[in-house]
Order: C-alpha cells, then sequence, then structure tokens
C-alpha cells in the first residue's frame, strides 16, 4: 500500500500517520461504500421513488506500528493519541486526507472516535483509527474557481466541470463591486438565487452560500459580515451544481460593475476516478 494518510487538527496541525520504519498503511474500512439510501413511497403494490438520501460516513484506517523495542511503539502509539484527542478535548473536527499512488488527493472533515488497538506485542503492534465524518463524500482534488466580469444587465456565463464528481455539490458565489440586484441562474434547470438588496460601493464584497443558504454582506470588502435577507425571499433556490458539467448565468442591475467568482471542489463517493 503506498497511500499518503494525515490528519490536520481543526487547529491546522497535520500530522502524516503512515511513516516508512514505524507506521504502516494496511487498509481502511467503509471508505469506498457509497453511503446513500432510496427514499420510496407506496402507491398500492408499486413503490414510486422519490430520491435519494445520504448518511454520514464512519470509517476506519488499520495501522501497523513497529519499533526497535517495546517502548519505542508505545511511544508511537501515545503520540497518534495525543495528536488525535487534541480535537476530542476541544470537541472538534480535524480532516484526513488520503493521497493515493497516482497522485489523487481525497479530504473529508471528520471526528476521531475510540480506536482499536492490539498490542503492543513486544516491538509490534496494530491500531485501526476510527472516524464520523460530517459529509457521506470525499472531496476530490483543490477548490476550483471561476471568474468573469459582470456589466449592466448583459448576462454572462460562467462554465463549471464535475467530470470527476459522483455527486452534485454546492457551490459558493463572491461578487465584488456596484452589482446592483444581480441573479445568478442555474441554466439546465432555471433555478436562480435573486439578490434583492443593492451593493454600492466598488470594493464591497457579497458571499453566497448555498449549502446552507446564506449572504453575506461586507461594506468595503471589511468587517465580519453582515447576514442579508434581501435574496428574494422563498423565490430563491440555492440550487447545486450537476455533475458532469453545465454552467451559471449572471446577470447584474442596469450600471452595475462587478467581478463574480464562483468556488467549488468535486465530491465522489469513493477513492479513485
Amino acid at each position: 500500500m503506498g497511500e499518503q494518510i494525515t490528519y490536520t487538527t481543526s487547529a491546522g496541525s497535520a500530522l502524516r500517520i503512515d511513516v516508512d520504519g514505524s507506521v504502516k498503511y494496511l487498509d481502511g474500512s467503509n471508505i469506498d461504500t457509497w453511503q446513500v439510501e432510496a427514499s420510496w413511497e407506496q402507491a398500492y403494490d408499486t413503490a414510486v421513488l422519490q430520491g435519494y438520501g445520504s448518511r454520514r460516513r464512519a470509517f476506519g484506517l488499520r495501522f501497523s506500528v513497529e519499533g526497535t523495542a517495546y517502548d519505542s511503539v508505545r511511544g508511537t502509539l501515545a503520540a497518534l493519541r495525543r495528536h488525535m484527542m487534541y480535537d476530542v478535548a476541544r470537541d472538534e473536527a480535524g480532516t484526513v486526507q488520503v493521497v493515493l499512488d497516482n497522485g489523487g488527493t481525497y479530504t473529508v472533515k471528520a471526528a476521531p472516535v475510540a480506536p482499536s488497538i492490539d498490542g503492543p506485542k513486544n516491538t509490534y503492534a496494530e491500531v485501526v483509527l476510527n472516524f464520523e465524518a460530517s459529509s457521506p463524500w470525499w472531496e476530490y482534488g483543490a477548490q476550483v474557481e471561476g471568474t468573469t466580469a459582470c456589466n449592466g444587465t448583459t448576462p454572462v456565463n460562467l462554465v463549471y466541470s464535475l467530470s470527476n464528481s459522483d455527486f452534485k455539490v454546492w457551490p459558493e458565489y463572491q461578487i465584488t463591486g456596484v452589482a446592483g440586484t444581480s441573479t445568478i441562474t442555474d441554466n439546465e434547470t432555471g433555478d436562480y438565487i435573486q439578490i434583492g438588496t443593492v451593493t454600492a460601493n466598488i470594493d464591497d464584497v457579497l458571499r453566497i452560500y448555498t449549502d446552507p443558504p446564506e449572504v453575506l454582506y461586507y461594506e468595503h470588502g471589511a468587517g465580519d459580515g453582515v447576514a442579508w435577507t434581501g435574496y428574494g425571499g422563498t423565490v430563491s433556490d440555492f440550487f447545486a451544481l450537476l455533475p458532469p458539467d453545465g454552467s451559471v448565468q449572471l446577470t447584474c442591475s442596469a450600471g452595475g460593475t462587478a467581478l463574480v467568482s464562483m468556488f467549488y471542489t468535486e465530491r465522489v463517493g469513493g477513492l479513485g476516478i
């Protein structure tokens, strides 16, 4: 096994768990299981599929721990424990990252839970580090960013590619400048987000989150952000992007001049593309 396994705490402290000569990754459990379930509605003697739901991923990573002496194995296990317990003590979750031999990088936010440890037996032990993930999906690769200028009422498009993604993704948007009452529309479904409040300064910033829906306003690009409810109320659909590809259309108000950015990360149900 050539996978590289890293756990990064909520404070940003990273520990490469697999270390040649002392800790070796053996295998994992439930890392490739698709965490989806069907929702059905019974109609007489035939059930009708209503859609799919998902559940959190609980998974384990099994390692061998070797040392030159019993105490060195004990020390390695203690170091692993201290690193994981940092987040446990703070009621936080960290991030598990797996890098495959082919270079593919997979990450998921996960909370460390009780491990399974066999040993130490002289200079050897086995440990299964268990986690409960906040999402059923692994994020694949780096975050993608696309940016375009939005001038007046002439629509512009931002193209996205989810060719490696197994599931829809919820993007984030950032609008910088005088956008007026801008609209973001999914060209495939027609769903849209309508911002009903005007940004008036060239350095004003709006950050639009789709899961959960939230719009934050930063006057002159500063401060902690003020939550806006001016996005068309229940009219707006904070839509997800569907694989394998597509585009969203952006429209500003008359006289508006702004830069619009879209951010997303591909998501997969297991390791490997």
